[in-house]
């Protein structure tokens, strides 16, 4: 049927209206980004000045015992979430877009609850289990990191909610928060109490974290529609474990290089260099994986809009960044890290540098995998994510175990980077039909960078290497832009991300091509 002209008329105002509310969103959501990078500058100092002083405050034998403890309550925590983070972020944006504010509150508070119970259960299970099967002598180290366990596992929820409600400043905020105070008050832990005191200085932070969140949440909490009898949250909970079996593999594969080594070679000091070298891969992997969920809201709302050409092209030019991080990480590793590593830790870890150069490596795959987590969430195929998680933890612990006994902590680097490659394969290839997302651009990075890596023969004296180091680095980013693998505007994108002032006309041009 034809439109009239009072048709035309009354469909502008609301056609307008909706492309200012999608620039608006737009805007938020890249200025929201911006945050997390710009927030990810001062969360990776903090990481480093951990990384380089509790190791050297502990030395490599009871920094193993404080790797192996926190690595373990790592797995309790994603056992008893059951996907909640993934279902606030996925299904709470929808509640938001169809003014449905009191079931966003009922959906929050039922979870806050039924997380509360499952994580004082986890925290005796995991009591147990260090104690009685890892054999931890020092049970009130245990009891401090198992105590700050359901601290850990409420603050996620709380913080989830920001996330959730495309408020990534302060979901961002909360995660600078715990990364400083651990700094903080574990080194004083440590210089105070050795193990012990750590361990207390980590349960501390937790505790504060979690005050945090509830404060900030408080008037989402309304406990009058908590629902005892589970009878609403159960329809989200099965969603929830879509996700979660997905979430909590790969987290549980992340975080078992420590027990690997534990039971593979009996020796604490090889369980101290590969949670030395650890710590630092998780903060490239996490600086990732922050900025993607940062974007996920936004991209989820786009693609059900229709949006999908729009939201593939946002994934690859991504992904394209994310190995251009990656692949300056291995430089870095490759000219200095022989150099570098030994003076920040100390000369008893000098044996790190063959644990780090294969995790460096598999961050290329883990950018690879982290456009698939996000892909999974944005279309919804939890399956598709939890077939690539389980591959993943049956591929850390096979390679693992196997290589571990023979070469150690570097056979577990090893065996880490088997299993990413594991998972960034199942994860994002079978997605791609769905989000057709190009592949070329970011081989083309990883080979460009390849290419650089025969200059480390040249090797020499430590000013020699940094030299070295900052040549090819400049080198490569200008014959990436040279070659079209990246374009000046995606570099030009970070640089309005990372100052927060992308104008609402240049967010939509950017999101649109």
């Amino acid at each position: 049927m034809p439109t009239s002209p009072a048709d035309t008329t009354q469909a502008s105002p609301a056609a307008s209206e909706a492309r200012r509310t999608r620039r608006e969103d737009e805007q938020r959501t890249l200025r929201n980004a911006g945050v997390v990078v710009a927030s990810r500058v001062l969360h990776v100092a903090a990481a480093t000045l951990f990384a380089i002083a509790v190791p050297r405050l502990l030395g490599p034998v009871r920094f193993g015992r404080y790797a192996l403890l926190t690595s373990v309550s790592e797995w309790f925590g994603q056992l008893s979430g059951l996907g909640v983070f993934s279902l606030v972020t996925r299904v709470v944006p929808q509640l938001i877009a169809s003014g449905r504010s009191v079931d966003t509150d009922r959906l929050f508070t039922n979870l806050f609850a039924w997380r509360l119970v499952t994580a004082m259960a986890v925290a005796a299970v995991y009591s147990i289990i260090v104690l009685a099967w890892l054999d931890e002598p020092d049970a009130l180290a245990a009891a401090l990191i198992a105590a700050a366990l359901p601290g850990r596992i409420l603050a996620n929820v709380c913080f989830g909610l920001f996330l959730g409600r495309n408020q990534a400043v302060r979901w961002t905020a909360g995660d600078l928060l715990q990364r400083w105070l651990l700094l903080v008050l574990v080194v004083l832990g440590a210089v105070v109490g050795g193990l012990r005191g750590a361990c207390a200085g980590y349960f501390l932070a937790s505790l504060v974290v979690l005050l945090v969140g509830v404060v900030g949440t408080r008037r989402s909490l309304r406990w009058e529609l908590l629902d005892p009898t589970m009878r609403y949250l159960r329809p989200y909970l099965r969603i929830g474990l879509s996700y979660a079996a997905a979430h909590a593999t790969h987290m549980i594969a992340l975080r078992s290089g420590t027990v690997v080594v534990r039971l593979a070679t009996g020796s604490y000091l090889q369980v101290g260099y590969f949670g030395a070298a650890m710590a630092m891969y998780q903060m490239g992997g996490s600086t990732m994986w922050q900025l993607a969920l940062s974007l996920t809201p936004f991209f989820v709302a786009r693609f059900h809009a229709g949006d999908r050409a729009a939201v593939a092209g946002w994934l690859e030019r991504l992904l394209v960044l994310f190995v251009l991080g990656a692949v300056l990480v291995n430089l870095a590793v490759l000219f200095v890290g022989a150099d570098l590593l030994p003076r920040l830790l100390g000369a008893d870890y000098a044996p790190i540098v063959a644990t780090v150069t294969p995790l460096a490596a598999a961050l290329v795959p883990f950018a690879c995998a982290a456009i698939g987590r996000m892909a999974a969430l944005i279309v919804d195929r939890p399956r598709v994510a939890a077939a690539a998680g389980a591959a993943e933890l049956a591929a850390a612990w096979i390679a693992g175990v196997v290589l571990a006994a023979r070469q150690g902590a570097p056979g577990a680097a090893l065996g880490v980077l088997v299993a990413t490659c594991v998972w960034a394969a199942i994860m994002l290839w079978p997605l791609r039909a769905v989000l057709p997302v190009s592949m070329k651009p970011a081989l083309k990075a990883l080979a460009l960078g390849a290419a650089f890596t025969p200059v480390a023969l040249l090797r020499g004296g430590p000013a020699v290497n940094a030299a070295m180091l900052l040549a090819s680095a400049g080198a490569y980013l200008a014959l990436a832009v040279r070659l079209h693998i990246v374009s000046p505007r995606d570099l030009e994108t970070l640089r309005h991300l990372a100052r927060r002032r992308a104008s609402a006309d240049r967010a939509a041009a950017l999101a649109d091509e």
